[in-house]
C-alpha cells in the first residue's frame, strides 16, 4: 500500500493510473481478488474478471466495474 508522503499513513488508493493496461485478477469472483478488480478499474485498468466457482458474484463484480471504467472482459 502506498503513503501519502506527508505523515506515513497508508493510502487506500494507488498512487498512479494504470491507463492503457489490463490487469487478470484470479478470484476476483469475491474477497480480496473482487476488491483488488475494483480498485484496478478504479485506477483506469481494463480487468479480466477471473472466478473458478462464484459466477453470480463474479457477474455482479463485471457490472460493478462497469460502472466505475465502463470496460471489463
Amino acid at each position: 500500500m502506498a503513503t501519502n508522503g506527508t505523515n506515513g499513513a497508508h493510502s487506500p488508493h494507488l498512487p498512479y493510473r494504470l491507463d492503457g493496461k489490463v490487469a487478470l485478477v484470479t478470484g476476483s469472483g469475491r474477497g480480496i481478488g473482487a476488491a483488488m478488480a475494483l480498485q484496478l478499474a478504479t485506477c483506469g485498468a481494463k480487468i479480466i474478471v477471473n472466478y473458478a466457482k462464484s459466477a453470480a458474484p463474479a457477474a455482479k463484480v463485471v457490472e460493478d466495474i462497469k460502472c466505475v471504467r465502463q470496460v471489463s472482459v
